[in-house]
C-alpha cells in the first residue's frame, strides 16, 4: 500500500474521491493518513482517505475484468507507455490507478500539484 507524500498529496487533491469516502464513512479495511493539522480548527487534523488498489478498480464501471483491463491498458500505453505525454513518473500501481480513475471518471490529469481538467 503506497503511503508515500506523493501518493498522499495526490489522494488529498482527488476531491471527487475524498468525496466518496467522506459519504460512505471508514470502512474496516480503510487506509487512512492523519498527518496534516486541520488549520480551521486547533488540535485537529484532516483525514485524507488513501484508498488501495482493489478500491480504485472499483469505481470504473466495467462489464467484466477482461474490459477493465484493455480500458487501463489502453490508458497506460497512451500516457507511461513508448509513446509517453505523461511527464511524471508514478512510483506505484496506487498512484498510476488513481491517475486512470481521474482521467477516466473526472477528466482530470495529476500536474504534480494538482488535479487539472482536460479540454
Amino acid at each position: 500500500m503506497d503511503k508515500s507524500k506523493e501518493y498522499i498529496l495526490m489522494c488529498e487533491k482527488a476531491v471527487e474521491i475524498q468525496a466518496i469516502y467522506k459519504q460512505r464513512g471508514l470502512g474496516e479495511n480503510d487506509f487512512i493518513n492523519r498527518d496534516k493539522a486541520d488549520p480551521t480548527r486547533e488540535g485537529f487534523c484532516i483525514i485524507i482517505w488513501l484508498p488501495r488498489q482493489d478500491q480504485l478498480q472499483g469505481m470504473i464501471e466495467a462489464k467484466d475484468i477482461a474490459y477493465l483491463f484493455d480500458k487501463f491498458f489502453e490508458y497506460y500505453t497512451l500516457h507511461w507507455g513508448i509513446r509517453s505525454d505523461c511527464w511524471w513518473e508514478t512510483s506505484s500501481m496506487e498512484q498510476l490507478w488513481l491517475a486512470f480513475v481521474m482521467s477516466e471518471k473526472y477528466n482530470k490529469v495529476w500536474t504534480g500539484k494538482d488535479w487539472i481538467k482536460v479540454k
